[in-house]
């Protein structure tokens, strides 16, 4: 991975152990931070959405604005309606 998500940096570390032992995924995968310095580029992530039910996930990703050098983030939830019984209460005052 890449930026804070590497394992030599503490919080790279922490984030990785956090997901092999709770058993939660990152469901963003590209970078969300760009900064452009004269002729390089770095990529970083830095921002992440940690599950650890995925499949109620449809998508996650990363949203580029323009307007700043960090990207939003975002994750689709799988819509679920139930459908409850009709009821009918019949009482006496």
């Amino acid at each position: 991975m890449i930026g804070l998500y590497q394992p030599p940096r503490p919080l790279g570390k922490l984030l990785l152990d956090l997901e092999t032992v709770q058993g939660f995924e990152c469901l963003i995968k590209q970078p969300t931070r760009l900064d452009i310095n004269g002729t390089t580029t770095t990529a970083t992530l830095i921002d992440i959405l940690l599950t650890n039910q995925p499949d109620l996930f449809i998508k996650g990703g990363v949203f580029y604005t323009a307007l700043s050098d960090h990207m939003l983030i975002y994750g689709t939830i799988k819509e679920k309606s139930r459908k409850h019984s009709r009821k009918i209460i019949h009482f006496r005052s």
